[in-house]
C-alpha cells in the first residue's frame, strides 16, 4: 500500500510496474541458474512483494490494459522458471537427478494448484479459498510464490539450498493435494441438501 501511494502521483503505469517485476523475475532465474542461491532469494521476495503493486495501481489510478489482464500468465512462467533453474543449479552441484525431480514436481504441482483455482471459479463462482473456514486459514500457509521465496530466503542463507528445495516441493504437492480434494469435497456439499445442526470442515 505504501509503494502504491508512492507512486500515485507519479508517471510511472500499472503496466511499467508489471514489466519492471518481470525483469526483475527473470533476473531471479539467472541468479539460481548459475548458482547465485542468496541473491536470488532476496530479489525473489522483491517480486513477490512489488508484485502486488501493479495491480493496487490499476485500481486506484483507473487504467486497466490486457496486459494486467493476463498478468497471472507472465507470474506463471516466471515462478516455473525460478523453479527449473534451481533443479539445474542444484543438480549440477550436488551431482545428482533428484534436483532435476523436484524441479518437475514442483512445476506439475503448481500447474495442477492453478487448474484446481481455475476450476472453482468456472463451477462455483468463487475461490477455493473462499470454500469454508479451514480454506481461509489455509490459505495463510498454503503453498505459492510468497511462501516458498520465504523458505529461500531463510534456508539459502544458512546453507541448505538442497534441502529447502526439497521442502518446497514437499509443501507444493501437498498444497496441490489439499486444494483437489477441497475441491472434490465442495462438490459433494453443494450435491447434497445441508443436514439440520452439522458444520462443514
Amino acid at each position: 500500500n505504501a509503494l502504491t501511494f508512492s507512486l500515485l502521483k507519479t508517471p510511472v503505469s500499472p503496466n511499467g510496474v508489471t514489466l519492471m517485476v518481470a525483469v526483475l523475475a527473470f533476473l531471479v532465474t539467472w541468479l539460481f541458474w548459475y548458482g547465485h542461491f542468496v541473491a536470488g532469494a532476496v530479489l525473489a521476495l522483491v517480486v513477490s512483494i512489488l508484485d502486488g503493486v501493479d495491480g493496487k495501481l490499476a485500481r486506484t489510478k483507473l487504467q486497466f490494459s490486457r496486459l494486467g489482464e493476463h498478468e497471472d500468465v507472465i507470474d506463471y512462467f516466471y515462478e516455473n522458471s525460478w523453479y527449473l533453474a534451481l533443479g539445474v543449479s542444484l543438480s549440477s552441484l550436488t551431482v545428482s537427478h533428484f534436483p532435476l525431480f523436484c524441479a518437475a514436481a514442483l512445476v506439475i504441482a503448481d500447474t495442477a494448484d492453478n487448474i484446481f483455482y481455475t476450476l472453482a471459479g468456472k463451477w462455483y463462482g468463487k475461490s477455493i479459498d473462499l470454500f469454508s473456514r479451514f480454506d481461509r486459514s489455509f490459505r495463510c500457509v498454503a503453498g505459492r510464490r510468497n511462501i516458498y521465496a520465504t523458505l529461500f530466503l531463510v534456508g539459502f542463507p544458512l546453507g541448505y539450498p538442497s534441502q529447502t528445495f526439497v521442502a518446497a516441493t514437499f509443501w507444493a504437492v501437498a498444497t496441490a493435494t489439499i486444494h483437489g480434494f477441497r475441491l472434490r469435497w465442495y462438490g459433494r456439499v453443494r450435491n447434497r441438501k445441508p443436514v439440520e445442526g452439522k458444520g462443514s470442515f
